[in-house]
This record gives C-alpha cells, structure tokens and sequence, in this order.
C-alpha cells in the first residue's frame, strides 16, 4: 500500500508541477497586435490542450518510459525491506537484542536510502516533466496568437 502511494504520489506531482510552469503572455503585447473590427473570443482549457496534442502525449509517454526503470528499481527496494520487515516480526523471539538491533538499524537505513531515491527521482520527473511542458506550451501558445 505505501509503495503504491509512493509511485502514484511520484507521478501526481509530476503532473502538478507542469501546471505551475505555465507563463501568461503579456497583456500589452496582445493588445498592440490586435487587427481592428470585430472581437472574437475563444476559452480553451488550455492545460488538457497542451496534453492532448500528438506531440504531447508522445513526450509524456517517453518521459514516462525513461523513468519505468528507476520506478523498478524504488519497487525493488520497497519490497525488499517490506520482506526484512515481515521477516524481524517473525523472527524477533528469537533474536538476540544486539541482533534484533543490528537488523533493526539496517531497515531503518535502507528506508532512508529508499526515501532519498525516492525524493530524487520525483524531483527529476518534475524537472524534465515541466521543462517538456514549457516548451509544448511555448508552441501551442504562438499556435493560438497567430
């Protein structure tokens, strides 16, 4: 359940952060350039545009494929400790305190190592997800001006 949430977290965040690096064009600018006559006015819901493109749905699904193998590998980590955990709850009776204690501290420090992996690879996602996202919609921006 927990590694579950980590990795849907690890993605949901991805997304959340590409909301944030939307620029809005400038006002004056728009203004300057505007032909005379009638106005026309368009809404566009303009995030599901920018991921709705064929350009961007084939970038976030190669971003998502280049980080499947760190998605693994936290996976991997996960379980394994999930498997010392399950196996010092089976075993504590029997273990000596400095043995319980030694198996102990190693969980605990592969934990953290899980957590840093974790923290680097959401940050990574985030990064390359919301420079992808920028550039996209620098694109479908100057698609909808002209």
């Amino acid at each position: 359940m927990k590694r579950s949430l980590t990795i849907v977290c690890l993605l949901a965040s991805g997304l959340g952060l590409t909301a944030l690096a939307q620029t809005s064009p400038a006002p004056a600018a728009a203004a300057a350039t505007a032909p005379m006559g009638p106005t026309k006015i368009a809404i566009i819901a303009f995030q599901p545009a920018v991921a709705g493109t064929n350009e961007g749905q084939r970038n976030f699904g190669q971003l998502k494929t280049k980080f499947e193998p760190k998605q693994s590998q936290l996976k991997t980590q996960s379980d394994e400790i999930e498997g010392l955990k399950t196996a010092l709850k089976s075993q504590s009776d029997k273990l000596s305190d400095q043995e319980r204690a030694s198996r102990t501290k190693s969980i605990d420090d592969k934990e953290k190592s899980l957590q840093r992996s974790a923290e680097d690879a959401q940050n990574d996602f985030q990064t390359e997800a919301g420079e992808m996202y920028q550039q996209l919609a620098q694109k479908v921006y100057d698609v909808l001006q002209s």
